[in-house]
């Protein structure tokens, strides 16, 4: 019995540097802005990640500022359809178009800026906390403080 238990302790200790916790995948749909996240192979939600991501002050921070272009995105992208109607309407009769138009550009400007930008916060918030989790291990086996068992410390 005693060599059993002596193995199972010994393939125990093996396998612990080998457990990582799962990491996180990001796929663009079409148009790029809808995500579907997958925690290894399993789709998880938008609020399941949202939770994860907050486990990491940096990635929860990249993550907030990323819905912050976001909403930022939409916003101008409102303006630049209003401005754009804007323009045409002035255009067929027959006011000036220079302010409409130049409001277009600046709000297409900044659609563009913002989508952009709000998809490389995402990834990076998403490869921050990858990187965290697979520097998480079990990787040190030592003594408990008060001598009466052992710990794993990751």
């Amino acid at each position: 019995m005693r060599p059993k238990i002596i193995f199972g302790i010994v393939l125990l200790l093996a396998c612990l540097p080998n457990l990582h916790s799962q990491e996180i995948t990001m796929f663009r749909s079409f148009l790029g802005y809808g995500h579907t996240y997958y925690q290894d192979s399993t789709p998880i939600s938008r609020v399941q990640v949202d939770s994860l991501l907050s486990t990491y002050k940096t990635s929860s921070d990249y993550w907030h500022k990323a819905k912050e272009h976001n909403t930022i995105f939409w916003m101008s992208t409102i303006v630049l359809v209003g401005s754009y109607a804007w323009t045409l309407s002035s255009g067929s009769l027959g006011e000036d178009v220079t302010f409409p138009a130049i409001t277009s550009l600046v709000s297409a400007g900044m659609t563009i800026g913002f989508f952009f930008s709000a998809q490389s916060l995402r990834r990076k918030a998403i490869l921050h906390y990858n990187e965290r989790v697979t520097n998480q291990s079990y990787h040190q086996i030592r003594p408990t403080s008060n001598g009466i068992g052992i710990v794993f410390t990751f």
